[in-house]
């Protein structure tokens, strides 16, 4: 809703208005949940010490493995062809059992290119951050939050060149 609201306020072209950019929009929520996670983990740290913020971030790295296996089997099965015994065999050869096997395959098969737009989405943010913070040393979550819900939605080759016109040179862009 931000970026839309932001979008109206500055008047951008309809066709930007209703365009959907699913890895910004996807890749936006599992960021926000990732964000989530590093957030509570540093709370129960403070609170509690290590013992709960590691389990956190356990639970963290399991959302993102979760995702970027999902994201591997969407390729593997459309892109590759995978049939549901070769996807079996690579779990299999990764440590997994085959527990609910046929119903993630189901699943993949029936929502193609679905994981990775959630996924890739979201590690195309981490990159946005990243160069971001190393154009400028001083950003805050709040600052990349701020300009990356004002810059989109939008694919992401426009947003990164949009960061480098926003970033280089000026610092300070995002904090009026």
């Amino acid at each position: 809703m931000y970026s839309q609201n932001t979008l109206t306020e500055n008047e951008a072209p309809f066709i930007r208005q209703i365009l959907y950019f699913g890895g910004y929009t996807e890749g936006w929520g599992i960021y926000a949940e990732s964000y989530a996670y590093t957030y509570a983990a540093e709370l129960l740290e403070e609170t509690y010490g290590d013992l709960y913020s590691d389990t956190v971030r356990a639970a963290q790295l399991n959302r993102e493995l979760q995702l970027c296996l999902c994201s591997i089997l969407d390729i593997f099965i459309h892109y590759d062809g995978a049939t549901l015994s070769q996807v079996q065999k690579l779990l299999e050869s990764l440590g997994f059992g085959s527990g609910n096997l046929t119903a993630v395959y189901e699943t993949i098969c029936n929502t193609p290119g679905n994981y990775p737009k959630y996924y890739l989405g979201y590690l195309e943010i981490q990159e946005c951050k990243a160069l971001a913070c190393e154009l400028d040393a001083d950003l805050t979550d709040t600052d990349f939050h701020r300009w990356f819900l004002s810059a989109g939605p939008a694919d992401f080759t426009a947003l990164k060149e949009k960061l480098l016109q926003d970033f280089m040179g000026n610092a300070d862009i995002n904090r009026s």
